[in-house]
């Protein structure tokens, strides 16, 4: 296996994607070539080429310090959907771990994308989302994403603008949700945000057809 990724998948990869993931061979191919986009052609996406691949389409355009990095908040959300597509753990990205990762989100069943939504938001990487995570990643969604998408006239989709009113509907969410009393939520506590607050699902599924618009954005 050479460092470069084959421009064409072979048919033994694609036929076993098609199988695992539910997407036709059109939708496989796109992945791919997103895929080579991010990676630089290679077999892996390591952290740093993925917030340089979002950057430099178009992803993050406005949310940068003078160097040109992330701020702090920015590239801890970018970092925790990286974790999030790196199922095995090991500090990058491979084809089958971004195909399946990104699948789940054109599934749409609400089931087989939350549990990565709730690792979006998880940006401490542990069992528990607190309000500051939401927020942050709430923050930074909204500063790359097109508002408009949303509902017009939804109040919710109004306090995503951030300031104070982002802050406090964050609080209430939580709150409603927080059976537990921790000040913090459970996968499961999270579910029961989402189905009464869909927005939060809205937002992350809106952040991941950013980075994938030719697949989303595609006749299937």
């Amino acid at each position: 296996m050479g460092n470069t990724m084959p421009k064409r998948l072979d048919m033994k990869t694609l036929g076993h994607l098609k199988r695992s993931t539910h997407l036709n061979s059109h939708q496989v191919r796109r992945l791919h070539k997103r895929f080579r986009e991010l990676s630089g052609g290679g077999w892996l996406i390591t952290k740093e080429q993925f917030y340089k691949g979002l950057k430099d389409s178009g992803v993050y355009t406005n949310d940068t310090n003078d160097d040109g990095a992330l701020h702090a908040a920015d590239w801890r959300f970018v970092e925790s959907f990286f974790d999030a597509l790196d199922t095995d753990q090991q500090g990058t990205i491979n084809f089958r771990e971004f195909c399946t990762g990104i699948a789940v989100f054109a599934s749409g069943n609400l089931h087989d994308s939350l549990k990565t939504v709730f690792e979006m938001y998880n940006l401490a990487g542990d069992d528990r989302i607190t309000e500051d995570e939401i927020y942050e990643a709430i923050h930074s969604m909204s500063s790359v994403l097109n508002l408009d998408h949303f509902s017009p006239g939804n109040a919710e989709a109004e306090w995503l603008k951030g300031g104070d009113k982002l802050r406090e509907w964050v609080h209430q969410v939580v709150t409603e949700a927080d059976v537990s009393k921790t000040g913090s939520l459970t996968y499961q506590e999270f579910y029961s945000a989402v189905c009464k607050h869909p927005l939060l699902q809205q937002m992350a599924e809106e952040f991941v057809t950013e980075i994938c618009k030719d697949f989303f954005h595609a006749d299937k």
